[in-house]
């Protein structure tokens, strides 16, 4: 079921047509839909919008649909009939079996209580709606899926959602496709892939199940991208899941949900998610990606031979591997991701400017210089020298990283703030912090 401006109407529809509860509570019951499942309190619309959402997320939309039609035939109910008929992705089937980790000790709620923290910072709540900008909806032929953005325009998603070149030709990329803090639809931003000029696989049966594929145009700029590093994974961690689960606008499940087992290959959660949620991005609870998820089942506790549901993912280090061998990441750089309205790409996308210095002696056709946002933290004298304090955010979010300030042009020297926000190519792919080299530095231009 897909819930786009076509759907949206819907709400209004149905609470024209069935102004009552009698009425409403007549047509749940011809639609099989339970009415203790409502909250009758709310606004028409509002009622309406969440028994849609019952009816999607038990397959029933287009029995509903079917039923009003009985009730108003002159209403033309075809074109929304196409669209809650719209399908959406199943992962691969996980067998019964296929149990990992110890078995269940009493009630595995119950047990965490107390053993993580109650509280969060606020943050935590802009952080994930900064992540979730780069999360899109991947419409295909076969149905509707989920993904997410990283550097240089890639879109990481399931093998089983785009299979091949031919697949991704054929595929829409929808961010925002969202509702906004009004309850309105918001503005979808639309992209299509080139895998012409980068695409990789891995299959979902034998593999690791997942695609990356290049999306035309720059969606960077606009959706930002998420950082992929290694992660380390193990049970009882808390888990989220951006996703757009059944086809529906971009949903959360936050973090109530639990890591159950976990190891190099594959991540099993007790998450909330549905078919559509396939490709979406597993966070932790400081908003990193730690897997990929693809699928859920019912899986049988070989000890006791009880019946839990879980979901799996892709361990993301299994995914950081596979990218690197297929040459579309770059072995031992850390993947970029948008930072307060800047992003990384190549230097050479840039046009070259005077050097204006650095702190290291390498020569400057030696280095794999990348476009990066460098954030100012603070400024010292070190032996007489004034020396820059800064957080370079896609080569590693918290390390502080030292320059000379006579390497940055006076104009820029005269500015220097805590929280300025400068531009400059790196070395990013360096991992000793007295080896990065910084060149051609400008003001980073506002957030958007």
């Amino acid at each position: 079921m897909a819930w786009d401006q076509v759907m949206d109407q819907l709400p209004d529809l149905f609470a024209g047509m069935y102004p009552t509860q009698g009425a409403v509570i007549a047509i749940l019951m011809r639609a099989n839909i339970p009415a203790t499942t409502i909250n009758f309190n709310a606004a028409p619309r509002n009622i309406w919008t969440s028994i849609l959402r019952e009816a999607a997320f038990r397959n029933s939309l287009p029995t509903l649909i079917n039923q009003a039609v009985v009730d108003y035939p002159g209403v033309d109910f075809s074109a929304l009939s196409r669209r809650a008929e719209e399908p959406t992705l199943r992962g691969p089937k996980i067998e019964p079996n296929d149990w990992r980790g110890p078995a269940v000790e009493g009630s595995i709620f119950e047990k965490l209580i107390g053993s993580q923290p109650a509280f969060m910072s606020i943050n935590f709540l802009e952080t994930g709606l900064a992540r979730a900008r780069s999360v899109a909806r991947v419409v295909c032929p076969d149905g509707i899926g989920s993904g997410f953005l990283i550097r240089d325009n890639l879109l990481i998603t399931n093998s089983h959602v785009i299979r091949s070149k031919e697949d991704a030709q054929q595929a829409k990329i929808q961010f925002n496709y969202q509702e906004t803090s009004e309850g309105l639809t918001a503005k979808v931003g639309e992209f299509t892939t080139a895998p012409e000029d980068g695409f990789a696989t891995s299959p979902a049966i034998g593999g690791d199940d997942w695609t990356a594929v290049r999306v035309k145009g720059d969606p960077n700029s606009v959706w930002g991208s998420i950082e992929l590093t290694e992660a380390t994974v193990t049970a009882q961690d808390f888990v989220s899941v951006i996703q757009h689960s059944g086809g529906l606008p971009k949903q959360v499940a936050l973090c109530s949900s639990l890591v159950t087992f976990a190891d190099e290959c594959r991540v099993q959660y007790l998450t909330n998610t549905q078919p559509g949620s396939s490709g979406s991005p597993v966070f932790n609870n400081d908003w990193r990606v730690i897997a990929l998820h693809h699928s859920g089942g019912w899986l049988t506790e070989p000890a006791s031979k009880r019946v839990f549901f879980r979901n799996e993912g892709i361990h993301i280090n299994a995914v950081l591997r596979g990218l690197a061998d297929s040459g579309l990441l770059r072995t031992g750089t850390k993947v970029s991701h948008r930072l307060d309205g800047a992003w990384t790409k190549p230097a050479s996308q840039f046009q070259e400017t005077e050097s204006n210095g650095s702190i290291s002696a390498s020569s400057p056709a030696e280095l794999d210089l990348w476009r990066s946002l460098v954030r100012i933290v603070g400024v010292s004298t070190v032996d007489a020298e004034r020396t820059v304090e800064a957080v370079v955010p896609s080569w590693d979010p918290g390390a502080i990283v030292r320059f000379r300030e006579s390497i940055l042009p006076i104009e820029i020297q005269r500015q220097l703030t805590p929280g300025v926000r400068l531009l400059a190519d790196v070395n990013l792919g360096e991992t000793d912090a007295e080896k990065l080299v910084f060149r051609n530095f400008q003001v980073a231009p506002h957030p958007v």
